[in-house]
């Protein structure tokens, strides 16, 4: 069963990262002509597409994160290294993060786009944009603990 969790964990934190610095990228290049109309509806399509990937991947890699600490035991768990507890409660912060900060810009983007808002609609995706780099950080930050185990 552990060896499952972690599959999945690790398919998805794949899947959530791949994913999230694609569109990173893509909105980034799509901002500078968000007058354009069909540039517009892309935008809008993307953030929309975004959610429906992000979301449920972050989602498997905090099950099966709080899976996998089930699986070793509250017994256990004093005893862990410190970069599983950093695992845990740096990586829960970042996905509980991206979860709400991104769902809420999200639908702001797409909010002020679908109501031809351009000034809000730069505001709300520039914003977006932020939430997206700070939190890939946060996801770095915490692979690079866990990478290098540090005690």
């Amino acid at each position: 069963m552990y060896g499952l969790m972690f599959f999945l964990h690790i398919a998805g934190l794949c899947i959530w990262f791949g994913s999230m610095v694609t569109i990173l990228i893509l909105l980034l290049i799509l901002r500078k002509d968000l007058a354009n109309e069909t540039v517009a509806a892309l935008t809008k399509r993307t953030v929309g597409i975004a959610n429906r990937i992000t979301h449920p991947s972050a989602t498997v890699v905090l099950l099966s994160g709080i899976t996998m600490l089930v699986l070793i035991g509250m017994d256990q768990y004093g005893n862990l290294p410190f970069w599983i507890h950093f695992m845990e409660q740096a990586g829960s912060l970042v996905i509980l993060a991206f979860l709400v900060l991104i769902s809420i810009a999200g639908r702001k983007v797409t909010r002020h786009i679908a109501e031809n808002k351009l000034d809000l609609a730069n505001k709300s995706l520039n914003r977006y944009l932020t939430f997206m780099i700070v939190l890939a950080l946060g996801v770095i930050a915490v692979i690079y603990v866990v990478s290098a185990k540090i005690s």
